[in-house]
């Protein structure tokens, strides 16, 4: 019903001005339901609508921050190596990853590390291992799937794998 979309809405607007990284939300909830849509082979259409009424306010909320600041970043661009930015795009995942799983060597430093060959590679194989594995559990094992995709969606503002320096964690 109504009652409970607008203040949610009002919720989920609150969020998308104090923390960016909130836009994946309505991705993280169409992932969601399309496992248990997949699963019980009924789609919650209540469901569907609130989840729609949330992208369009991420919509917009990037229509007016893109109007407001005339960029999508939060530091003007610096000139920068494509490659080297993408690069420590796909290094980042497997990072964060390993961080999840073993919060072990934490750091307060964000400097970049160095690329090697080696790491990139590793970094390549790491994510196609787990889009693999994210692809083979979607046919059966959806509610997994869904798990493994949430991780993913939700660290895609900060993984910077499209440098455009939009979203910092």
């Amino acid at each position: 019903s109504w009652r409970g979309l607008i203040p949610a809405s009002v919720c989920y607007a609150a969020a998308l001005f104090t923390k960016e990284t909130s836009v994946v939300f309505p991705a993280l909830l169409l992932i969601l339901l399309a496992a248990d849509w997949k699963e019980t082979g009924q789609l919650d259409r209540k469901a569907l609508r609130a989840t729609v009424c949330l992208a369009f306010l991420s919509g917009g909320y990037l229509l007016w921050r893109w109007n407001a600041l005339q960029h999508w970043s939060q530091i003007l661009s610096t000139p920068g190596d494509l490659k080297s930015e993408v690069a420590l795009g796909l290094l980042a995942f497997p990072v964060h990853l390993g961080k999840m799983l073993l919060p072990w060597k934490l750091r307060i430093s964000y400097q970049s590390p160095v690329l090697t060959p080696w790491l990139v590679a590793g970094a390549a194989l790491a994510w196609t291992g787990y889009l693999a594995a994210l692809v083979y559990l979607a046919r059966r094992r959806p509610r997994v799937a869904a798990a493994l995709a949430w991780i993913l969606i939700s660290l895609l503002p900060v993984l910077q794998i499209v440098p455009i320096r939009a979203f910092f964690a």
